[in-house]
């Protein structure tokens, strides 16, 4: 079992054993840790160096890794990582923001959400892509919009209907929450009470419970998409900006989120986000913030995290806009950093945050997003 660490893919893993090598999905490429003999986690090797990595998916049948890089196209490697080929032949966007696999009557069906906000489809792991057309004839399409550089809308978060691998859900940022129940040929916009979707998180008891994040806090269906309530405002003690989610799949009361207590629009002035983490045991119905190592606030925001299933247990990892990586054990409630140095950042959030532009907002034609060029420090 393969595990990573991005937010642009798959976060809820199960395993055999504990794990022990976990690939990065960074602002620098595919960084490797390894945990050794003596229980500590060591920096090995960097793939697609100079790349910003968004999403690392990893393809169960074939075993092979996907790769989608912010304005740097999509890259396959079939050796575990080891070595990356080129793999968006006829994929017209190079900026591959979101990944999702799911297997339909014995063959993969890739998906690839890029900015701006499309969604393309692979049945040949990525040799040939089209477009699902039908996803850009939404009402509203024209006003999806990111409230950062380049200032468009992004396919953040595709997912599944874990019993009918055909309905798919695409969380648009910002903009709006769209379903498909064909494969993604069809798709209809969901009623959400704010269009900043996140992410989705489908409870496996009931496929009709969803679970959203987002500009507008947590919110919960419990008729596939249809009608909503409020599980945590924007307001909540815990943080008013919420993103990663899981849930065990043998205990789905049991939900760990990633969240911030500010806001982006408020980074950029106060340099500062304010990541925490946060647990409930009723199904999200309440939450508490976890210390039990962590700091009370992380400088950074927590902009990925993943969940592993092993033996009745589960283990997390988180990556940060400040390059710290988290190791969270004993049902999340104890953690310790692993690694520094590794940024993970969606788009410009470390930008906006440090304040520094850097290196990877350059694009493929050698130019920079708003005339902008990186600093000196952010280019060494």
């Amino acid at each position: 079992m393969i595990i990573s660490l991005s937010h642009g893919a798959g976060t809820m893993y199960r395993s055999a054993e504990p794990t022990r090598k976990l690939l990065v999905a960074s602002m620098n490429g595919v960084v490797t840790l390894t945990k050794n003999d003596k229980g500590s986690w060591e920096i090995g090797a960097t793939a697609l160096a100079g790349k910003h990595v968004q999403a690392i998916l990893h393809e169960p049948r074939s075993g092979t890794l996907f790769a989608g890089c912010w304005n740097n196209g999509l890259h396959a490697s079939e050796d575990g990582g080891a070595s990356w080929k080129c793999r968006d032949h006829n994929l017209p966007i190079t900026s591959v923001y979101s990944l999702a696999c799911m297997e339909v009557n014995g063959r993969t069906r890739l998906y690839a959400g890029t900015e701006p906000a499309h969604v393309f489809l692979s049945e040949d792991l990525g040799e040939n892509w089209r477009e699902l057309a039908s996803f850009r004839k939404m009402p509203n399409v024209d006003k999806w919009r990111f409230a950062g550089d380049p200032f468009v809308g992004h396919a953040k978060h595709i997912n599944f209907n874990p019993r009918d691998p055909m309905t798919i859900y695409v969380c648009v940022e910002v903009g709006a929450f769209i379903k498909s129940t064909d494969g993604g040929e069809t798709w209809s916009s969901l009623p959400v009470p704010h269009p900043d979707m996140h992410r989705s998180v489908i409870d496996p008891r009931s496929s009709s419970r969803v679970f959203t994040t987002g500009g507008g806090g947590l919110q919960l269906s419990e008729d596939a998409g249809q009608t909503w309530h409020q599980l945590m405002s924007r307001q909540s003690p815990i943080g008013e900006y919420p993103d990663q989610l899981m849930l065990r799949s043998d205990k789905p009361e049991t939900m760990v989120m990633g969240c911030c207590e500010l806001s982006p629009r408020s980074w950029v002035d106060r340099r500062y986000a304010g990541g925490a983490v946060a647990k409930s045991d009723d199904g999200g119905k309440t939450w508490r913030q976890i210390r039990g190592g962590l700091p009370e606030r992380m400088h950074g925001a927590v902009e990925a995290m993943c969940q592993v299933e092993i033996a009745g247990g589960a283990e997390y990892f988180l990556g940060t806009t400040d390059g710290e990586i988290w190791h969270g054990d004993q049902e999340a409630e104890s953690w310790q950093m692993i690694a520094t140095g590794i940024p993970v950042s969606k788009c410009i959030h470390q930008e906006m945050i440090t304040g520094n532009p850097v290196t990877m907002l350059q694009k493929p034609d050698g130019s920079y997003w708003a005339g902008r060029k990186p600093s000196q420090s952010a280019a060494a």
